[in-house]
């Protein structure tokens, strides 16, 4: 493996890779470099003992064609329509998921209002909420982030990009020449940088240490392997007001479970300063009940946790960021389709030629 390279990516999400191999399409030396021994980022897996791999956490892709399209001939991955359509529960009310962005559109008029910032509540257009009353058709893989990153990861090993996983980055140097990037297992000399908004890391430049602010996060979810559902009326459900569920997905097509259901719930991490794990489960199928997301009598069998941490860079300090140099470039990965529908024809271009 060389010591210097045209690119160097810090992170393996799914737009780090996509962008590394249309680098490395047109020729560029490309280095991708994972903290972990899973490529994918956010889009990792778990194993359940004997039952096998499955998402590590609720996922939804965002309506855009062009997304979905892309990655059905590229990775030649056939996506499934989710179904029931994916809504939300504001309360005790339930609104297709399209209307996400409406219900938070009027939430910040309202936060704007309370706030005394009448001239911001005023203004219609709002980029962040964009307001809609389209109806869409969600699509996602049957066997969810499982199938989507080994495909990915396949199409990763057909190329000569460069990815070392297992590999800390605990730095950036930029010197005149060249920018170097410091790992716990050495350090590489590259043109251009590329980090991810979960992956930020400390620059120097002339000398001068720049730490860019960020937050931690944790993602707790828990998988429940669950008997005696008649009828389950989820595909993926946004929660609102829930003072232990955020959001609540059906996973049970991505493993062989005779019959059985496995429910994944996002669950905030303040529900264990008052509960067990036992009582979150059973919090979560009573809730299902009470929604009428389930109908019948479910019998938990078995359940597991785990949590994702992680920093996150983002607003401000990701803008200062890109500021900082002409070769550290930030990719911005906080909604996975939306993001990433604006590079779709480059992506076309020189992955699919």
């Amino acid at each position: 493996m060389p010591d210097r390279y045209d690119h160097i990516f810090i992170g393996s999400s799914p737009h780090h890779l996509l962008n590394a191999m249309a680098l490395e399409a047109q020729g560029k030396r490309v280095l991708v470099i994972e903290e972990k021994d899973q490529v994918g980022g956010a889009w990792s897996t778990v194993t359940l003992d004997e039952l096998g791999e499955v998402e590590i956490g609720c996922h939804i892709w965002d309506y855009s064609p062009a997304v979905y399209d892309f990655f059905e001939e590229f990775l030649e991955m056939k996506l499934e329509t989710l179904s029931p359509h994916p809504n939300i529960l504001y309360g005790k009310k339930r609104y297709r998921y399209e209307r996400k962005n409406n219900i938070l559109y009027f939430t910040s008029k309202l936060r704007n209002i309370k706030r005394g910032k009448i001239s911001a509540a005023m203004k219609l257009r709002d980029k962040k909420y964009p307001f809609t009353f389209k109806q869409y058709t969600y699509k996602y893989p049957k066997g969810g982030a499982h199938e989507f990153i080994e495909k990915l990861q396949n199409k990763v090993n057909a190329t000569s990009l460069h990815l070392q996983q297992r590999c800390i980055c605990t730095g950036l140097v930029v010197n005149p020449e060249h920018i170097e990037v410091k790992t716990e297992n050495g350090s590489y000399t590259c043109d251009e940088v590329h980090i991810a908004s979960f992956s930020p890391v400390p620059i120097s430049i002339n000398g001068e240490e720049t730490v860019p602010e960020t937050s931690a996060f944790q993602f707790t979810h828990v998988h429940m392997l669950v008997e005696g559902i008649d009828t389950l009326d989820l595909s993926y459900t946004r929660l609102y007001r829930d003072p232990i569920i955020h959001r609540i997905s059906d996973v049970s097509s991505q493993l062989e479970l005779s019959g059985r259901h496995l429910i994944l719930a996002g669950i905030y991490p303040s529900s264990f300063d008052h509960h067990t794990e036992k009582e979150i489960c059973e919090y979560v199928l009573e809730r299902m009940k009470s929604l009428r997301l389930l109908v019948g009598n479910p019998v938990l069998k078995r359940f597991w946790f785990n949590t994702y941490h992680g920093t996150l860079l983002q607003g401000a300090a990701a803008e200062s960021v890109r500021k900082l140099h002409p070769n550290i470039h930030h990719q911005r990965t906080i909604n996975f389709t939306l993001d990433l529908e604006e590079q779709i024809p480059y992506l076309r271009k020189h992955l699919m030629r």
